[in-house]
């Protein structure tokens, strides 16, 4: 999903999951983020009904994953960075396709997928009530408007409200693989919420579906997961950002296998 940060939804019961292990930078105790005072504004209540949300999760296990686990088996690294932490997460990724949210999410345990939600674009995703539909549904996908603050409240309320978010703070899809400057939203919202920051190299996915093509390719794809990190509320939001951005491109370099150690997981 597209531009400026990416994030995620829900207006539920605060249910923070657990998930990961791994190192995490900030000599400090561990608090989870604060909520924010209120509820952004622009919540749709729907894709948080509990049915909703079993119809999700039996779309998603009995036609889009086995859709592309045929069209494009992902093969997982470093899972056990994130075992034994408690959410909620950021997951933040380099972007090359729209289907980097459902590889991300097949790569994560039920535990921790059920919970998961993508920032989208709200100019884009949620001015076609089908592309909209399809988001919310499939996705989880909550939106994220280009300008202001208000993503990036959405995104700490949902972090309060114990969702995981998925970001792409490149703010938009690569186009032959590389990498765009970070924007700094990402640090300013990891910085304010405390939450982990898991990086993850997404490598493969513009073969998939590239941008600006209509239907996807059968392909291979490698999913690698780095070491977590959390910020506080005192640290330069600007060198959070630098410093997430850098796991990220050392997870996509040919040597962030090493980073990702442990058991290959096909998904």
């Amino acid at each position: 999903m597209e531009k400026e940060i990416c994030m995620a939804h829900e207006a539920s019961e605060p249910q923070p999951t657990s998930g990961a292990a791994s190192a995490e930078r900030l000599d400090s105790p561990d608090h989870g983020p604060a909520p924010p005072e209120q509820k952004p504004t622009y919540f749709p209540s729907w894709p948080f009904n509990p049915m909703v949300i079993f119809i999700r999760r039996l779309a998603h296990l009995v036609v889009f994953f086995p859709i592309l686990r045929w069209l494009n088996p992902l093969y997982v690294h470093g899972r056990e960075n994130i075992d034994g932490l408690e959410g909620p997460f950021i997951f933040v990724a380099n972007h090359s396709s729209h289907l980097d949210t459902p590889a991300l999410m097949r790569a994560m345990p039920a535990v921790i997928r059920r919970r998961m939600t993508a920032a989208a674009a709200q100019d884009y995703f949620f001015t076609s009530w089908i592309r909209g539909f399809f988001a919310f549904l499939v996705c989880n996908a909550f939106p994220f408007p280009r300008k202001g603050r208000e993503g990036i409240e959405r995104a700490k309320w949902l972090l309060a409200n114990g969702w995981h978010i998925m970001l792409y703070p490149e703010g938009t899809r690569s186009k032959d693989g590389s990498i765009s400057k970070f924007r700094p939203g990402v640090g300013l919202i990891a910085c304010e919420s405390q939450a982990y920051v898991i990086p993850v190299a997404l490598l493969g996915m513009g073969r998939v579906l590239p941008k600006g093509n209509p239907l996807p390719k059968r392909a291979s794809v490698e999913l690698r997961i780095g070491q977590a990190m959390r910020f506080s509320p005192d640290q330069d939001p600007v060198e959070a950002t630098a410093a997430i951005e850098e796991s990220v491109r050392q997870l996509t370099s040919p040597e962030g296998i090493e980073l990702a150690r442990g058991r290959v997981r096909k998904r």
